[in-house]
């Protein structure tokens, strides 16, 4: 039930929309009957108005309505995997009980409406089942139908969720195992000056701007470091807790930063007062960045 309630609250618009859809083939069926009374009748005069035969529609469907109800239940907790005679032969046993009891509360109820009950229970039973049972019938399957249909969906839209928290986990994973497993040398950037090779701690650089074909390493000591690297390359080797791409020129270390300027000219303000631009396309990273901390 907990299920079916679950079901009835995911899909309410379809729902609603299949009701408007549902009165509307009532009401089109009762112009149907008025349409052929007046024109088939033998000259007889009709002396039921269209409300009187709307009502009795009405009833009619509402009926199907309530014996929809344990049918719905039935897909949910015996879904077809894969049609075999034994599936389908368990819902057309199903279905045809389902019929056979709407067929008979119908003819029960006309019965119990009968001024002076005269209407015979087995002539209105065997009336509605040649005339009713395949339209009945026909949409207890199209019931069937719809219900694998908001079900495959669920179960859809379902795997999708996972698949996309499972991505959004491994990414997670992976950027944590980037981080914590950098070797050594890695927490080190190697710059040639001369015939010597410098090594610059990434706990002392400030900031990375692009300068050409290279990019110029500034420190917290106020020195610069020419390396032969692109931006991307090197901001693929540092760990992206630490530096963060501010522009298509700057890199920035975290914990040189002094203040984020969000205005008419957003900068970044680091600790030793050099101020750097902070692109628009960059603002949102950084500030989704400033909420995680």
């Amino acid at each position: 039930m907990l299920e079916f309630t679950s079901w009835v609250r995911s899909n309410y618009r379809s729902l609603i929309l299949a009701i408007l859809c549902f009165c509307g083939f009532i009401f089109f069926e009762a112009n149907q009957q008025m349409f052929y009374a007046r024109n088939f009748n033998n000259g007889n005069p009709v002396d039921v108005t269209l409300w009187e035969v709307f009502v009795g529609g009405l009833y009619r469907w509402m009926i199907w309505l309530m014996l929809a109800v344990p049918v719905v239940l039935f897909v949910l907790k015996y879904p077809l995997k894969r049609l075999s005679v034994k599936n389908i032969g368990m819902y057309a046993l199903v279905l045809a009980g389902i019929l056979v009891m709407n067929l008979a509360m119908v003819t029960l109820n006309n019965v119990w409406q009968s001024a002076s009950f005269s209407v015979d229970f087995s002539e209105a039973f065997t009336f509605y089942f040649f005339h009713k049972a395949p339209i009945i019938f026909v949409a207890l399957v199209f019931l069937v139908i719809l219900v694998h249909f908001f079900r495959n969906q669920e179960e859809l839209s379902l795997s999708i969720q996972e698949m996309g928290s499972l991505k959004y986990s491994n990414q997670q994973l992976y950027e944590q195992l980037k981080n914590e497993t950098l070797a050594d040398e890695d927490m080190v950037i190697q710059v040639k000056v001369g015939n010597r090779v410098k090594l610059v701690p990434l706990e002392s650089i400030v900031w990375i701007e692009a300068d050409d074909y290279c990019v110029r390493i500034h420190d917290k000591s106020g020195r610069a470091y020419t390396l032969r690297s692109t931006m991307k390359a090197l901001e693929q080797r540092l760990p992206a807790s630490q530096f963060v791409r501010v522009h298509r020129k700057a890199l920035v270390n975290l914990s040189a930063v002094k203040e984020y300027v969000f205005g008419a000219k957003p900068m970044i303000v680091l600790n030793q007062g050099t101020e750097i631009p902070l692109a628009q396309s960059r603002i949102k990273d950084v500030r989704s960045l400033l909420q995680g901390v």
